[in-house]
């Protein structure tokens, strides 16, 4: 509660008190770690928060420095987001730290376009002459799919 006297020139006292509540701002919350290909060239417009509801945005990093939403993200990089509830006026929740990370974009599989096999050896995909050793990026899992997506 405050309270405030108010003297006029008539040397006339009045007295007024008022109650004042102020209320926290929750932090962003969502996934701590968030992962992205090379290729996607992601940027921190990319990162993703739970739902929110009519609160701005602010990206910090560890420096406290604010980034544009439009600044690529590095890998084992960490951005710190905040709500602000007013605009400009330097209230805002505690900070939500996210670390991405950035894969490499994986090579195509290899093999030959055309296989042939018997029927009577009962083929299976297991059977296909398909690699996937990834490159730089290290292997990787070949995943089978019936058409083109």
């Amino acid at each position: 509660m405050v309270t405030w006297t108010i003297e006029d020139q008539c040397y006339t006292t009045s007295s007024y008190s008022a109650t004042f509540t102020i209320d926290a701002i929750n932090p962003p919350t969502g996934d701590a770690t968030q992962v992205f290909c090379d290729a996607d060239n992601a940027t921190i417009a990319d990162l993703v928060l739970d739902a929110y509801t009519g609160l701005d945005i602010i990206w910090y990093d560890a420096a406290g420095n604010v980034l544009s939403p439009l600044i690529l993200l590095i890998d084992g990089g960490v951005y710190y987001a905040a709500f602000e509830c007013v605009p400009d006026n330097g209230c805002e929740s505690a900070l939500f730290a996210i670390t991405v990370t950035i894969n490499p974009t994986p090579e195509d599989p290899n093999g030959a376009t055309l296989q042939e096999f018997c029927a009577s050896d009962n083929p299976t995909l297991e059977d296909l002459n398909v690699t996937a050793d990834g490159g730089s990026s290290g292997p990787n899992t070949l995943h089978y799919y019936a058409t083109l997506a």
